[in-house]
């Protein structure tokens, strides 16, 4: 276990990291709030696509968005097309989160997209890491 500057400057990092979690699922929302949260994260959740582009479009910054891919009303995939337009900025910092990775075209829309993702039920020690990735793009 690493000690001193390095954790020091990881929890720095992680304090400045800004994530929103969509999600309809108010048990993911609450739990991801929680637990990033404890790791320094600054978090503010959405229930819904929509909720977030709204965000988005108000100018509300984040250095990650974690969005599940199957949501009712608006999918994540529409979700994530109507956020890069708005803020092309964001390309290769939404992350997905999804149950379900056997649909074919959850497949081919993330690999054009070339869209990171983790997979529920999720390790958070590979979220975070594929968080920390994102943010610094």
């Amino acid at each position: 276990m690493e000690t001193g500057k390095g954790t020091s400057s990881q929890a720095e990092t992680l304090a400045a990291a800004k994530v929103l979690v969509v999600d309809d699922e108010l048990a993911i929302l609450e739990m991801l709030d929680r637990l990033l949260t404890k790791r320094g994260y600054q978090v503010e959740t959405a229930s819904s696509g929509v909720e977030a582009v709204e965000r988005i479009a108000l100018g509300h910054g984040y250095d990650v968005i974690l969005l599940d891919m199957f949501m009712p009303g608006q999918e994540g995939k529409a979700t994530y097309e109507k956020i890069v337009k708005l803020r092309p900025d964001f390309t290769g910092r939404i992350i997905f989160i999804t149950g379900d990775m056997t649909v074919p075209d959850t497949l081919a829309f993330l690999e054009k997209t070339h869209a990171s993702y983790v997979a529920k039920p999720f390790n958070m020690d590979e979220l975070v890491a594929t968080i920390q990735a994102a943010a610094k793009r």
